[in-house]
C-alpha cells in the first residue's frame, strides 16, 4: 500500500513574499509614528517658545504699566558704551546688548524752613514700588532681570546701582534669568510722550523656527523718556582679592586654616584662588592645602613674621594672574630671650652684677619675644603665663646662696649670700621661660642666666635680711630678730637682757644729718620690731633706715634710767654712716640698713600684672547695657610694693580725665580727689552728673565705682554718644600712718613737734594725706559704632550690636567658640536708631542665638524677641534675621531675612517664688531648640507670666540641662547660689531646682509636661587632693599644689615653709567652714628623691611632732598619705 506524504505548510517563496509585505506595513506604521512624534516635538517646542515669549512679555508689561518716573531704552556697542534711543533705527551701530530700565517713585521738594534756604528733595517710594532693569545679552541669547527697592535718597538716578552685568557669571552678579533663546529684543518709545504707549518685541529661535511676539503697553502715569544717565559697560576682565584674616598670630608647629577671601570682579567666571608662602625661613613652613589656605608653620621656624599671598587662578591674555592680594603678615609668636637682672639689693652700693655677704637681693626675669601676651589664632592657650619663668636654679655657687623668698617663682626670686662666702666668688643663676618649655612648645627651651660676683660691701652697715619694709605692715612683718645677731659676734645673750632699738631714718633726697629722724625705744620683749609708720613719713619720699639693737641691762642689779641710756647712746654714736653705737657700757650688734621707696600699685588686666606702670584697656562699647564694662580689671592687693595692700585697698581713690594723646595738661578733668579737702570734686566738664564719696555717674546712667575697686557699669539706656572718647584713670590712696600704740620711747630727734603726750606716751599728730599713683594711670576708649542694620516689620533701623571681642568678655555669651548653636543667658538690650530718626532708643532681644563658623573664622548671630499680648495663648516670635560678622567692615552682615511666627506657651506650670507662671522654652521640633544632640546644658533667662499676663520680677538666669531617654527628652531648670564675697573660703553652693519637664514626639504634645517639682540641695566647687593630716584628733583635707604646677611652693629650692593652705575638716562635705588650725600650728617640710616628692606637716614649735606625710610622683594628680 502506498503512503501519501503530508503536503501542508508554506513554501520558501510564500514566506519571502509574506515577509516583504509585512516589512512594507511596518515601515509605513513606523514612518507614521515618526512623523507624528516629530510633529509633536515641533509643536511642543513651538508651544514652549510661545509660552516663554508670552510669559516674558507679560512680566515686562506688568511692571511697566505702573511706572511712575521714567523709562529708558539703551543699546551698548562692542566697547560697552551706552546710547539712549527711542527705537532701534536710531542706533548708528548694531547693539551687542540692550537694556530697558524703569525708574519709579515720585520726586518731592520740601521748601527750606529758613527764608532763602535750599529746598530738600526726596523720593516718595509709594506703595512698595521698585526700580526695574531688563538686560538682553546678544552673545548668550538670554534676557535677564533685576530690581531694587525705591529709596528716599534716589533723587539722582545715576546713583541707583543695579548689579554690574558680568557675562561670565550673571547669576552670581545678582541677575535673574528671565528667558533663553532670545535672538532679538527691541523697544519702541516714540509714542510714550503723546499716548504713553511702549511697544515691546521679542524674537525667539528654538531649533530652526523663529518666533516673534510683541505687545503694546499703555502706562498709567505720565513719565519721562530716556532722562537717565547711563554708565558705560565695563567689559574688561577685573578681579580683586581681599583677605579676611588680618594680624594672624601662630606659634611654631601650629596649623591654621585661613578664612575664604573676598574675591570680587567683573567678566571673570573663575574666582578660585591659591595660597603661597612668599617669605619664610624654614622649609617646614608651607601650605598643606594651597586651594583652601591651610598653613603649617615649621617647628623650627625662626622668623618673627612670615608673608603669605593669595593669587587668582584666572589669568589675563598674557597668562599672568588677574589678581594678587597684598601680602598677609603672619606673626610667629615665640619667646626670643629671657633676661635676668638684679632688681633689688639690700646693699645699695653694689653694682648691677655684684652682691654682698649677708645681703638679700632679688633676681627678676624679663621675657621678650614676638606677640607675647596676645592670644594665638591657632590655639586657645592661656596667655597669662607668657611672661612667666620656671625652673629657677643656681648653676654655679649653689653652696653660697640661701633662698629667702621663692614667691610664686613666675617673675622673680629673692636670695641671700651666706656668711663666710669669699670675696670674688662667682654665682650663676638661671631660669627658663614657661612659654618656651619644650614640653609645652615645639621649639627649643629658652633660658636666661645671670652671672654675679660677691663683692665687698661699700656700705659699712649690713643689709636688713628679714624682708622689705612696708607702710602699714602686718604684725608678723614687723619682726626683724636678725638685728640681734652678727656674723662675727653671734647673738645677744639671753640671760636677763633688756633690749632697746635705735632707728634712724635718712631722707635720701635731703640726707643732711639735720634732717634725720631718730628714735630710741624699749620694746619690752624679746622680739625686735621695726615700725615704719612710727615716723609719720611722706609716702612720696625715698628713705634709708639704719637700725641697731642694744642690750642695756646692767648685771650689777642697777638699771640705767631712760635719760642715762639716751645720753650714753648719743655720746658714743657716730654721725656718719653707719651711724652706729660703739660705746663700752652696753652690748650691741651691728647696724643694718634697709631702703623704703614710694609705694607702687599693682593691677591685673587680662591675666597680666602691671606694677607701677601705665597700661591701656581694650576699647569698650558704651552702649552695652547692664554690663560691667571693665570686668577684667582688678586691683591686686597682694602685689602692692612697699605698702600693705590689704591696709590701703579700702582707701583707694580714682581721678578721671578725658582727652586724646599723652599730654596730661590737655586732658579735661571730669572728677578728681582733692588733696586739701580729702573729698571728691567735679571738674570743669558737665559729663559727670553726680559724684559722692564712693561713686559717680557719667552721663545719665553709667555708674563709676570710685572705691576699693574701680569699675564702670552701664545702665538701661539713655543717649551716650557724647560720652565717647578716651578716658584716663589715675589711682591714688588716702593714708594715715598707723598709730604706734604705747612704745616706751627713750629719746628722739628730728621731729617737727614734741611727740610726747601728757600721759607720757609717744604720739605724733598723724594726718591723713592723699597720695597719687600717677605712674599707674590706665586708659580706655569708649566707642559707639552701629554694627548691625535690621530690616523687619517689628523694627527697621541701625543697632549697636556687640562685636565678637565684646561678646567673648560678656557673661551673656558663654561658649563663644562652639560650632553648635548657643543661646544667650539673659536678654540683651542694645542702643538703636529706628528708621531715619536722629534719636536713640533701647531695643531688647529676648535672646540671641549664635555659633562659630570654623571654616570662615567668624560668628553667626540671630537676635530674637518674644512678644506677649494680653489675652493671647500664643507667643509672637520675631527673628530679626541671621547675621555674619565681617571683620573687614567691622559690621554684622545680614544673609537671611527675619521672620515672625506664632508659638503657644510650651510650659503651662512653672513655680517661682510661690506662684505659678506660664513661659516658653523651645520643644525639640523647634528650630531654636538648643540641644540638637539631646544632651547638654545651657544658661537661659525666662519671661514668666501669670494667668493675667502679669510678668514676674527678679527672675534669675536659669541653668537648663537636657538628657534623652529613648525618644523622650527631659529638661530641668536650676540656679546655683554661692557664698557671699566676704566668705572667700566658704565653698558650699546652694542649688535651687525649679522643676523637671518631659516631651516625646509620639505624645503629640506641643509643650512640656512637668514631672517633678521644686526642691533644694547642695554641692561644692572646691577640689581637694590631699586628705588625712590629723591635728588634735581632727582629720583635714585641702588642695595642695602639685609638683608640676607653677604654684608649687618648693620650686625655688626651699625645703621648709609655713603652712598657708586653707584646710577643711574631712566631715565638712561641702567645704563650708575653713579650719585654720593647720595654718596656725604647722610647717611643711619637703624632700625630693628621684621622681617622688614628699611633704610632711610638722608642729611649728616642735618639729618632732608630725601631722602626716604625703607623697606625689612626677605627673601625679594628688597627694597620697604614707604616714
Amino acid at each position: 500500500m502506498r503512503v501519501r506524504k503530508d503536503q501542508r505548510g508554506f513554501t520558501i517563496v510564500e514566506l519571502l513574499i509574506a515577509i516583504a509585505i509585512l516589512s512594507i506595513v511596518v515601515a509605513a506604521v513606523c514612518g507614521f509614528i515618526l512623523v507624528g512624534s516629530r510633529s509633536y516635538a515641533t509643536a511642543n517646542s513651538d508651544i514652549n517658545v510661545q509660552q516663554s515669549a508670552q510669559l516674558s512679555l507679560n512680566q515686562m508689561s506688568d511692571v511697566m504699566i505702573d511706572t511712575t518716573r521714567s523709562v529708558n531704552y539703551v543699546g551698548y556697542d562692542a566697547g560697552g558704551n551706552p546710547t539712549l534711543a527711542l527705537k532701534d533705527s536710531e542706533f548708528t551701530f548694531t547693539p551687542e546688548d540692550k537694556s530697558l530700565i524703569m525708574y519709579n517713585g515720585v520726586v518731592e521738594e520740601t521748601p527750606s524752613a529758613v527764608p532763602g534756604g535750599t529746598s530738600t528733595k526726596t523720593v516718595d517710594p509709594g506703595n512698595g514700588n521698585k526700580h526695574y532693569h531688563f538686560y538682553w545679552n546678544k552673545a548668550s541669547e538670554t534676557l535677564y532681570y533685576s530690581q531694587l527697592d525705591v529709596q528716599p535718597g534716589d533723587v539722582d538716578t545715576s546713583a541707583i546701582a543695579f548689579p554690574t552685568f558680568d557675562p561670565a557669571d550673571p547669576i552670581g552678579a545678582g541677575w535673574v534669568e528671565l528667558a533663553t533663546h532670545v535672538t532679538d529684543f527691541s523697544v519702541d518709545l516714540t509714542q510714550v510722550e503723546e499716548k504713553r504707549v511702549v511697544m515691546l518685541a521679542l524674537s525667539f529661535l528654538d531649533g530652526k523656527k523663529l518666533y516673534t511676539t510683541s505687545n503694546n503697553v499703555t502706562i498709567r502715569n505720565k513719565i519721562g523718556v530716556n532722562d537717565a544717565e547711563i554708565e558705560p559697560l565695563n567689559r574688561r576682565k577685573t578681579l580683586s582679592i581681599t583677605p579676611r584674616d588680618a594680624g594672624v598670630i601662630l606659634e611654631p608647629g601650629e596649623t591654621y586654616h585661613f578664612s575664604v577671601p573676598k574675591v570680587t570682579g567683573e567678566n571673570v567666571a573663575d574666582k578660585s584662588v591659591k595660597w603661597s608662602v612668599v617669605s619664610a625661613s624654614s622649609s617646614g613652613t608651607y601650605f598643606t592645602d594651597v586651594a583652601n589656605g591651610i598653613l603649617q608653620v615649621g617647628t623650627d621656624e625662626p622668623a618673627g613674621t612670615i608673608q603669605v599671598m593669595i593669587t587668582s587662578n584666572a589669568t589675563d591674555e598674557t597668562g599672568a594672574p588677574l589678581a594678587i592680594s597684598s601680602p598677609i603678615t603672619v606673626y610667629i609668636k615665640r619667646v626670643r630671650t629671657v633676661s635676668l637682672s638684679k632688681t633689688a639689693d639690700a646693699d645699695a652700693t653694689n653694682a648691677a652684677n655684684q652682691v654682698s655677704v649677708g645681703s638679700e637681693f632679688t633676681i627678676s626675669a624679663l621675657v621678650e619675644g614676638e606677640k607675647l601676651g596676645v592670644q594665638c589664632n591657632g590655639c586657645t592657650a592661656d596667655i597669662s603665663h607668657d611672661f612667666d619663668v620656671v625652673n629657677w636654679r643656681v648653676t654655679q655657687g649653689d653652696a653660697f646662696l640661701d633662698i629667702v623668698d621663692a614667691g610664686d617663682c613666675k617673675k622673680d626670686t629673692k636670695y641671700c649670700v651666706k656668711t663666710g662666702t669669699p670675696e670674688g666668688t662667682v654665682i650663676k643663676i638661671a631660669a627658663t621661660s614657661e612659654l618656651g618649655l619644650p614640653t609645652s612648645r615645639l621649639y627649643p627651651a629658652v633660658d636666661g642666666e645671670i652671672t654675679l660676683t660677691v663683692a665687698k660691701s661699700k656700705n659699712p652697715a649690713l643689709p636688713l635680711t628679714g624682708g622689705k619694709l612696708t607702710y602699714g605692715s602686718k604684725e608678723d612683718d614687723l619682726v626683724h630678730n636678725e638685728l640681734q645677731s652678727d656674723p662675727d659676734k653671734g647673738e645677744l645673750r639671753r640671760d636677763g637682757e633688756k633690749l632697746i632699738t635705735a632707728i634712724r631714718v635718712v631722707d635720701n633726697n635731703n640726707p643732711g644729718i639735720e634732717n634725720h629722724k631718730l628714735i630710741l625705744f624699749d620694746q619690752g620683749g624679746r622680739d625686735t620690731r621695726v615700725w615704719v609708720d612710727l615716723f609719720d613719713l611722706d609716702l612720696n619720699g625715698s628713705y634709708t633706715f639704719y637700725i641697731q639693737v642694744l642690750d642695756v641691762a646692767q648685771r650689777n642689779g642697777n638699771e640705767d634710767t631712760y635719760d642715762r641710756i639716751w645720753k650714753e647712746y648719743l655720746k658714743d654714736t657716730s654721725e656718719t654712716v653707719p651711724y652706729d653705737y660703739h660705746g663700752t657700757r652696753y652690748d650691741y650688734r651691728s647696724v643694718r640698713y634697709a631702703l623704703l621707696d614710694k609705694p607702687k600699685a599693682t593691677y591685673t588686666y587680662d591675666g597680666v600684672k602691671y606694677t607701677g606702670q601705665e597700661f591701656t584697656l581694650r576699647p569698650i562699647d558704651i552702649y552695652l547695657d547692664n554690663t560691667m564694662l571693665m570686668d577684667r580689671l582688678k586691683a591686686d592687693e597682694d602685689g602692692y610694693i612697699q605698702v600693705n595692700g590689704n591696709e590701703v585697698m579700702n582707701n583707694m581713690k580714682y581721678s578721671i580725665y578725658k582727652g586724646e594723646g599723652s599730654d596730661r595738661s590737655t586732658w579735661e578733668r571730669l572728677a578728681y580727689f582733692d588733696e586739701d579737702s580729702l573729698s571728691y570734686k567735679k571738674g570743669e566738664s558737665n559729663l559727670i552728673s553726680r559724684i559722692d564719696s564712693g561713686s559717680a555717674t557719667l552721663g545719665t546712667d553709667v555708674t563709676i565705682g570710685l572705691g576699693r575697686e574701680f569699675f564702670m557699669q552701664s545702665g538701661n539706656g539713655g543717649n551716650r554718644e557724647q560720652l565717647c572718647g578716651t578716658y584716663h584713670v589715675v589711682p591714688g590712696i588716702t593714708y594715715r600712718n598707723k598709730k604706734d600704740g604705747e612704745e616706751r620711747v627713750i629719746g628722739w630727734q628730728g621731729f617737727p613737734e614734741c611727740p610726747y603726750t601728757s600721759a607720757g606716751g609717744f604720739h605724733l599728730t598723724r594726718k591723713e594725706k592723699y597720695y597719687e599713683f600717677d605712674e599707674s594711670t590706665f586708659h580706655v576708649e569708649l566707642t559707639d559704632k552701629y554694627t548691625m542694620d535690621i530690616k523687619h516689620d517689628n523694627f527697621t533701623g541701625r543697632v549697636m550690636f556687640p562685636k565678637p571681642e565684646e561678646m567673648r568678655t560678656s557673661w551673656r555669651f558663654p561658649n563663644m567658640m562652639s560650632t553648635e548653636e548657643q543661646t544667650t543667658t539673659a536678654p540683651l538690650t542694645v542702643m538703636a536708631k529706628r528708621g531715619n530718626n536722629n534719636w536713640t532708643e533701647n531695643l531688647t532681644f529676648t535672646y540671641v542665638k549664635y555659633h562659630y563658623v570654623a571654616d570662615e573664622k567668624t560668628w553667626v548671630v540671630e537676635p530674637v524677641t518674644f512678644e506677649y499680648r494680653q489675652g493671647e495663648t500664643e507667643v509672637l516670635v520675631h527673628s530679626y534675621g541671621k547675621y555674619k560678622w565681617d571683620q573687614e567692615e567691622e559690621k554684622w552682615i545680614c544673609f537671611q531675612a527675619g521672620t515672625t511666627k506664632k508659638r503657644p506657651f510650651t510650659i503651662q506650670q512653672f513655680e517661682f517664688n510661690g506662684s505659678t507662671y506660664r513661659t516658653d522654652f523651645p520643644i525639640p521640633t523647634d528650630s531654636d531648640f538648643p540641644f540638637k544632640s539631646g544632651e547638654g546644658e545651657t544658661r537661659r533667662t525666662l519671661e514668666l507670666y501669670d494667668s493675667n499676663m502679669n510678668q514676674a520680677n527678679n527672675v534669675p538666669v536659669f541653668t537648663v540641662s537636657c538628657k534623652k531617654n529613648g525618644e523622650a527628652y527631659e529638661i530641668e531648670f536650676r540656679t546655683e547660689e554661692g557664698a557671699p564675697s566676704w566668705e572667700p573660703n566658704n565653698h558650699q553652693i546652694t542649688v535651687h531646682h525649679y522643676g523637671t519637664y518631659t516631651w516625646s514626639p509620639s505624645s503629640g504634645q506641643n509643650g512640656w509636661t512637668r514631672t517633678k517639682g521644686n526642691y533644694t540641695d547642695y554641692k561644692t566647687n572646691y577640689v581637694t587632693n590631699l586628705e588625712g593630716a590629723v591635728v588634735n584628733g581632727t582629720s583635714y583635707k585641702m588642695y595642695f599644689p602639685l609638683p608640676s604646677e607653677s604654684s608649687f611652693p618648693f620650686k625655688g629650692g626651699a625645703t621648709k615653709i609655713n603652712c598657708s593652705n586653707v584646710a577643711y575638716a574631712v566631715t565638712d562635705i561641702y567645704c563650708k567652714s575653713a579650719d585654720y588650725t593647720l595654718q596656725q600650728q604647722a610647717d611643711i617640710e619637703y624632700t625630693h628623691s628621684g621622681n617622688t616628692h614628699r611633704i610632711t606637716f610638722v608642729n611649728r614649735w616642735n618639729g618632732s611632732q608630725k601631722y602626716g606625710t604625703f607623697e606625689c610622683t612626677d605627673g601625679g594628680t594628688g597627694w597620697t598619705k604614707v604616714n
